[in-house]
């Protein structure tokens, strides 16, 4: 009778309920011949382990049956609304950073070189350049998965040497202790045993309890670490290095030059590098957890004011209606900055897939109440994140590519291509081209001859330019500490290693510097500090040297540096990645495998051409200042 009344309740509970009952008994156990939906209830009279035979499956296929209806039913369960905010802060976060990483210097330079090409020549190149542009985010948020779980590899075989050094160290101490209790009197013995459980009872557990979980992030270091050889590694960190300080160079005296004209002191930008460069650096360097809030919000800020911003000057353009001229044969000529333009967010993009990777952890105090669902639910959560941040990031770079595309436009309708041959004072994009200045400076100056009663849209643009150059240089400058602090992580681990290079060279300096040794974290400030001076330093330096280098440096360095390493070594690395000795890690939003291989290799030879067009421009440049493509 007892049966019947649990068999009932058992019917009435819900379904998972059911399924969770049928988990925990296999078909074997159903010795009092009771039934389940799931199961069936045609052999109500047959003996002890049939249902195994009737139904055709073993003990083990059972439970993998009612785990995978488990799954199932947990695959549907409708997320909260809490999950449900975070996935939709990331791809918002994920969407309006690449639009103030890609709308920087970029959109201010390209206008300034279609003098010669006109707007169609240059179009047919620029839509190749976002098609490839995309493909890049797609394959590093691959390689971004793939070394989160290579890192955790990684840390998994250190543990265990750990363990085992941990094990041999205590065996060496119990030897000791029983040679202690062996040869010492029971006054000389006592003391040894206590150190001994002191050290043992403190020290190891004191290190579990209040350890606290790692977080993997990954970073273009360690991306480049794990997946190429030393020199192909030391390359692409060359690379990536140049092109934070080159772009953060292209900032710095795009930044000042705005500002000055802001406040129409236009010939003293240079006097506003210092401040520009050294404040915003050190903004970001000691308070970038502060300082990245800030920057989302002034980021979403700038995406409503580029809107109006464009919409304004396509007003002014159909004012003019100015006509301009194609000519192919130059059709070279905004290739190089087009790349730039629509380039430069993988260099962001580890830094917003690290957030992603922080709040999928586990927390580091279990809750009693959490069970596998809490777990299943998180890694669900995850892979949507993965993919909003995946989608926004195109998304972004779609936005880009069209307000590239309609500033251009506009430009071309308000400002001559060429100096008029009876005014030669009057703006022109060639007169700019040859001054390094930036595409607004020219419109600002016609609007104030032709169009006065639209002089406030002048303040407009240069206040809009001024605080998107000041995000840029932000967001640009929290890649490139992302990037360094991995560094600082990477020589952290080799540290640890006895007997590396690491090692070595800690204990030379722990000699040296005394101060060092007695406080080990000292050693990575100290790295920090090294490599912030090394990356920042030259970016102040360069600029305040050279301030009307702007697009030199945006053609021929920052251009290089960017397809070199956002282009060939990421295709380079995805196609390492896909080798058989990394096929057992699992990814949650993997790419098909025919489309990798099918596009990868034209990606590759494009932006592999885009070095190589830049080595042989620039000498072509240097050699006949008027290039004839």
């Amino acid at each position: 009778m007892q049966s019947n009344n649990n068999h009932q309740e058992t019917l009435s509970d819900p379904e998972e309920e059911e399924i969770t009952h049928l988990s925990s008994s296999t078909p074997a156990d159903n010795s009092s011949g009771q039934t389940h939906p799931l199961v069936g209830d045609d052999h109500d009279d047959a003996p002890v382990g049939s249902h195994d035979k009737d139904l055709g499956m073993s003990e083990e296929a059972f439970h993998d049956f009612i785990e995978q209806q488990v799954a199932k039913k947990r695959s549907n369960e409708p997320l909260s609304l809490k999950d449900k905010l975070s996935i939709w802060t990331i791809g918002i976060l994920t969407f309006f950073v690449s639009i103030a990483t890609i709308l920087g210097t970029g959109i201010l330079g390209l206008p300034v070189k279609l003098y010669q090409t006109g707007f169609w020549p240059f179009f047919s190149t620029f839509i190749i350049c976002f098609i490839m542009q995309a493909m890049i985010i797609l394959y590093l948020t691959e390689i971004l998965q793939k070394t989160e779980l290579i890192m955790k590899e990684e840390h998994g075989k250190k543990e265990s040497l750990e363990e085992e050094n941990i094990m041999q160290e205590k065996t060496s101490e119990q030897d000791v202790e029983d040679i202690t209790h062996t040869n010492s009197n029971d006054q000389e013995e006592e003391e040894p045993i206590e150190t001994i459980e002191q050290v043992g009872t403190t020290s190891v557990p004191v290190k579990e309890e209040n350890k606290e979980p790692i977080v993997f992030e990954p970073d273009l270091h360690t991306i480049g670490r794990l997946f190429l050889n030393r020199v192909l590694q030391i390359l692409f960190d060359f690379s990536v290095i140049i092109h934070f300080i080159s772009i953060l160079i292209s900032y710095s005296i795009a930044g000042p030059i705005a500002i000055a004209s802001l406040f129409n002191i236009k010939d003293y930008y240079p006097y506003f590098i210092p401040g520009f460069v050294l404040i915003l650096t050190i903004f970001v360097l000691l308070l970038e957890r502060f300082l990245s809030h800030i920057i989302s919000a002034a980021t979403i800020f700038k995406g409503a004011l580029l809107l109006i911003m464009v919409g304004l000057v396509g007003f002014i353009s159909q004012q003019t209606k100015l006509n301009f001229t194609d000519n192919f044969q130059y059709i070279g000529h905004p290739f190089l900055i087009g790349t730039v333009s629509l380039g430069g967010v993988m260099n962001t993009l580890p830094c917003k897939y690290s957030k992603i990777v922080r709040q999928s952890q586990p927390p580091a105090v279990v809750n009693e109440d959490e069970d596998e669902t809490t777990e299943e639910m998180r890694i669900r959560v995850k892979a949507l994140k993965i993919q909003i941040f995946r989608w926004s990031a195109i998304l972004g770079l779609f936005v880009c590519f069209v307000i590239n595309v309609l500033w251009c436009l506009f430009v071309l309708r308000i400002v001559p291509q060429e100096s008029s041959s009876t005014d030669k004072n009057y703006p022109s994009l060639h007169k700019s081209k040859e001054k390094g200045e930036i595409s607004t400076v020219p419109i600002i100056e016609i609007i104030k001859l032709k169009y006065p009663q639209y002089v406030w849209l002048g303040y407009f643009v240069q206040f809009f330019i001024s605080l998107s150059i000041t995000v840029s240089f932000c967001t640009m400058s929290a890649g490139a500490k992302h990037m360094l602090d991995g560094y600082v992580k990477t020589f952290e681990m080799a540290q640890q290693r006895v007997g590396s290079v690491a090692s070595r060279f800690s204990e030379f300096l722990y000699s040296k510097m005394t101060f060092l040794k007695h406080k080990p974290s000292r050693m990575s400030l100290l790295l920090k500090i090294v490599l912030y001076g090394a990356t920042f330093l030259p970016t102040y330096v360069m600029a305040q040297i050279n301030p009307r280098s702007f697009l030199t440096v945006m053609e021929v360095f920052t251009s290089m540096a960017l397809n070199l390493e956002s282009g060939f070594f990421i295709s380079l690395i995805l196609l390492i990645s896909c080798r058989a000795r990394y096929s057992h890690h699992v990814i949650s939003v993997p790419l098909p495998k025919l489309f990798i291989y099918a596009t990868v290799g034209i990606v590759a030879a494009y932006f592999l051409f885009a070095v190589v067009f830049d080595i042989v421009y620039s000498i072509i440049g240097w050699a006949w200042p008027e290039k004839p493509f």
